[in-house]
């Protein structure tokens, strides 16, 4: 439900099936449409993440950058400064059992 800030206090339903513009505008307007007085939350199982990030060149980053994007849960580069450098960062679920303890350096570098 939301609340509209005007003299009446009217109540509004929302929902993404019903008005979906309206629904994402709420989720952001950090209160400007109203007050939120009462939400349905629905949740999922729980899912583990594995991460993973590498040093690639900046050019070669951002050719790929969109299909990266596409292909991953969550995508992201980190310029390295005064370099043609950037630290990626991809990061995926996967049902790969939890790795206790992590890879040494070494190990994971093939050393």
């Amino acid at each position: 439900m939301l609340a509209s800030d005007n003299s009446e206090r009217e109540l509004t339903e929302v929902s993404a099936k019903d008005d979906p513009e309206l629904f994402n505008a709420a989720r952001v307007s950090l209160g400007a449409l109203g007050v939120i007085t009462r939400m349905t939350l629905q949740n999922r199982d729980n899912y583990r993440l594995k991460a993973e990030s590498w040093i690639q060149p900046i050019e070669e980053v951002l050719e790929s950058f969109a299909e990266s994007a596409a292909s991953h849960r969550h995508f992201e580069m980190f310029p390295l400064t005064h370099s043609d450098y950037a630290i990626t960062l991809a990061i995926d679920e996967t049902k790969e059992p939890v790795n206790n303890p992590p890879p040494s350096p070494e190990e994971e570098v093939g050393c």
